[in-house]
């Protein structure tokens, strides 16, 4: 009875740390370029966002979303972004000078989607001027939606903030289960 009974609580515990293990696979951002609050020179920009993990490889405007808009909420020119091996990557050319925010979306290796936002600042000192043919201006209408004016999120920050709450809850629900067990190994035990 003793070993059923420890078998059942073992399973048990492996079973509550494993419910946490799904939202541990998402691909977290962990650089971009420019850096999230950077002020740089206007110009053509590389967009650089590199990953934990590796994305989805689906070529150049396919598994992959990016925009690139002003204070204002106005796209900006951008290339499609590619995703290879664990960086998304495109380029925009901006002239005027102002914060401008980059929305992404993309889908790790894993088939998880994973997305989220950073502003830098564009400073025009070298007297830049914008040429619509300066790159290959990315063809399809984005389905990103630009972020509120209101909203101020330069860190990047992962907007999935409920996996976290995910791990907490399948930590503590694994934790309440096994006190539960233990409760009752041990009041079998003194029933004997």
């Amino acid at each position: 009875m003793k070993s059923i009974l420890k078998l059942i609580a073992g399973v048990l515990l492996l079973g509550s740390f494993s419910m946490a293990s799904p939202a541990l696979a998402h691909s977290d951002e962990v650089e971009t370029q420019p850096s999230a609050g950077e002020t740089i020179e206007a110009g053509v920009i590389d967009l650089k966002l590199t990953f934990v993990e590796d994305l989805l490889e689906l070529g150049e405007n396919e598994g992959s979303e990016l925009l690139v808009t002003n204070a204002n909420g106005a796209p900006a020119l951008f290339t499609c972004p590619v995703a290879a091996k664990n960086v998304l990557s495109a380029k925009t050319a901006i002239a005027e000078p102002g914060e401008y925010t980059v929305i992404w979306r993309t889908v790790s290796m894993d088939g998880h989607p994973v997305e989220g936002n950073y502003s830098f600042t564009v400073t025009n000192n070298n007297g830049f001027i914008l040429d619509p043919n300066a790159i290959q201006q990315c063809e399809y209408n984005s389905l990103i939606a630009p972020p509120p004016a209101s909203q101020s999120d330069t860190n990047g920050s992962d907007p999935n903030q409920s996996v976290f709450w995910m791990i907490g809850l399948g930590i503590f629900g694994g934790g309440a289960i096994v006190a539960l067990v233990i409760y009752l190994i041990a009041k079998n035990r003194s029933d004997n």
